[in-house]
């Protein structure tokens, strides 16, 4: 349906200017003017019409029209140029004929400020109205076709066999989450409107709010600092940790004899250090000598230094860990990030597709609209074409009264020679045509099927007259109703408390009734709750006991596997066991002994470099 504006224009010269009220950016409303004048002046067929102004902005805005000559009207197509400033502004009306103006009147358009701009880009709450305003036409749309599904507990509730039903009980032969319609014998199924799944396998049903609960209580809570283990703590590392001792410590195993150090000593230092004796070796390479003291204080100089070297790798390996964990988590909140733009642009995507299908939707219905009312005036238009002018009226014609008396020059009225007036008082029809002295006269007819057309075409113009009316009536926007309170529901349609109800019916915000579905809130917090699946980690396959942790926390860092030698080994630089160490030294004291008690036994000489090599030999086999 085209919405159309009616204004009344006075084509004399005396009169002021006629007053336009607009609303900035509307468009596809129809502007008509009724064309008056105190000397009813005639307007020839083939006039046309343009409005010329300047706008608030300084751009001149012109449009052309159509004109109804019989009707004395003259229409314009109201466009988004006309309407694109708010504000005040004058324009001029011209009726124009054979490039001749014929008349001139004074417009002035008043357009009214719009706080929407339809070339803005919208904001997301402006969206969200959209699409809910889109949704609610839609469902007017819906309501208007097939009426609104209504709800029904039992069977016997079902009782307007015109209307659907979404089924909520629980009685046998009936689903819960269904609708149905009557197929002319009885209630028939049409197919799933809510319907709840309990096995939460089913696509396109709502999850049973138990089942959904009862498979959220079997997943594990999501706590803070805590995940999902990227290594599991398998039996082999358990069996390991459980054949260390308790307390377990790093063992430092020194590499020269110390008179303060309590760690133990290489096996080969212990034996070179005994069969040394007094003398020093500074090289720490002559087998039987004692280390010399400056050279063994370098080398464990240079040990501490290298044990230092270690110690600052390890640290950088650590940073270098801890560096790589923040890379990996910054990219973690990127990515997240970008998910959420992807979300959010997929979101508008979709609500400017669904602003635009209403938008093709509206303007469908307006042009079908168009469409018919254009069919109904072409079949108008063919039932009285090939047929004169003709005129009705509730009185009998002269040449003084209408439509004659505007016919001013012999040219106009030899224009209507042939031409039909209809009494609609008594239907009775004359003709217009010349008299035998040069003058013109309006002739009674007396042909009754001439007559009996007429008056049926004159029946069809009242009722169509009519039938614009009521069309104009509907199309005043005033008038509509534009708040829920204002219509009355004489269809019986479901309303908005109904169907709250019936939700709170069907959803289950406490996840443990089986039956219903379960409310997408609480699902979701459910979900937030539980641990999320992380690619490349798993729950592990061995609880990691109270026990074993405090075992692990007392053992020293960096302790290592040591291997005590149970014999003495000069090339060795694992410790000695404890009796190995005593019996060598004990074989040692009882050697030298032994050598003691035999120069002991040498005979005292005045001059020692007299003893033969013989004689030394024998002292110390």
């Amino acid at each position: 349906m085209i919405h159309k504006s009616k204004y009344t224009v006075n084509l004399s010269p005396s009169r002021g200017s006629t007053e336009v009220s607009l609303a900035q950016y509307e468009t596809g409303r129809q502007i008509e003017f009724t064309l008056i004048d105190n000397d009813a002046v005639y307007i020839p067929t083939g006039t046309t019409v343009t409005i010329n102004g300047t706008k608030p902005d300084g751009n001149v805005y012109s449009a052309e029209g159509t004109v109804d000559p019989d009707n004395r009207t003259a229409t314009f197509d109201e466009d988004d140029q006309l309407t694109a400033i708010s504000g005040k502004w004058p324009a001029k009306l011209k009726l124009i004929h054979a490039g001749e103006v014929l008349f001139t009147s004074r417009l002035l358009f008043a357009v009214d400020a719009d706080v929407v701009d339809p070339n803005a880009v919208p904001s997301d709450s402006q969206i969200d109205g959209f699409i809910a305003e889109a949704r609610h036409y839609a469902e007017e749309a819906k309501s208007e076709a097939y009426g609104s599904p209504l709800v029904a507990r039992t069977a016997s509730e079902m009782s307007d066999r015109s209307r659907v039903y979404v089924y909520i009980g629980r009685e046998e032969g009936y689903d819960p989450g269904y609708w149905y319609y009557y197929n002319g014998t009885s209630w028939t199924l049409g197919g799933s409107y809510n319907a709840i799944d309990e096995t939460l396998e089913e696509a396109g049903k709502a999850a049973d709010a138990k089942a959904t609960g009862d498979a959220l209580n079997t997943k594990v809570d999501k706590a803070e600092g805590f995940g999902l283990s990227s290594n599991d703590f398998t039996t082999a590392e358990k069996e390991k940790l459980a054949a260390i001792q308790q307390g377990a410590t790093r063992v430092i195993i020194d590499s020269v004899i110390s008179d303060t150090s309590t760690n133990p000593i290489q096996n080969g230092i212990v034996k070179a250090y005994i069969d040394a004796g007094d003398e020093t070796d500074p090289s720490l390479q002559i087998p039987g000598k004692s280390a010399d003291a400056q050279v063994t204080g370098d080398r464990i100089a240079n040990a501490v230094s290298e044990y230092r070297g270690l110690i600052e790798t390890e640290r950088q390996a650590r940073t270098s860990a801890v560096t790589a964990e923040a890379n990996l988590r910054s990219q973690g909140i990127t990515a997240e990030r970008n998910a959420r733009t992807s979300a959010i642009n997929q979101e508008r995507l979709a609500r400017e597709q669904a602003i635009t299908t209403e938008q093709t939707a509206r303007e469908h219905a307006i042009n079908s609209e168009r469409a018919a009312r254009e069919a109904a005036i072409a079949e108008l238009q063919g039932q009285i074409d090939g047929h004169l002018t003709c005129f009705f009226y509730h009185y009998n014609p002269t040449t003084a009264n209408a439509p004659a008396n505007s016919w001013t020059t012999d040219a106009i009225r030899n224009i209507h020679l042939g031409d039909l007036f209809y009494n609609t008082s008594t239907g009775h029809m004359w003709r217009w045509m010349k008299n035998g002295n040069g003058g013109y006269l309006w002739q009674r007819v007396s042909d009754t099927d001439v007559t009996k057309a007429l008056s049926d075409i004159r029946a069809l113009q009242e009722s169509l007259e009519d039938v614009n009316e009521t069309l104009e009536l509907k199309a005043d926007k005033s008038e509509l109703p534009v708040n829920v309170s204002e219509l009355t529901n004489d269809a019986d349609y479901a309303t908005k408390e109904e169907v709250n109800e019936a939700v709170s019916i069907v959803i289950d915000p406490t996840l443990k009734v089986s039956g219903k579905a379960a409310d997408a809130k609480a699902t979701g917090d459910a979900l937030n709750n539980k641990v999320d699946k992380v690619a490349g980690r798993q729950l592990s396959e061995n609880n990691y006991t109270t026990y074993e942790r405090e075992k692990l926390a007392g053992i020293s860092s960096g302790a290592t596997r040591v291997i005590v030698d149970y014999q003495m080994n000069e090339s060795s630089s694992n410790p000695v066991q404890s009796r190995i160490i005593k019996k060598y030294v004990d074989d040692n004291i009882a050697a030298l002994d032994s050598v003691y008690a035999k120069r002991e036994d040498i005979p005292e000489s005045p001059d020692l470099t007299l003893i033969t090599t013989a004689e030394i030999d024998v002292m110390f086999e």
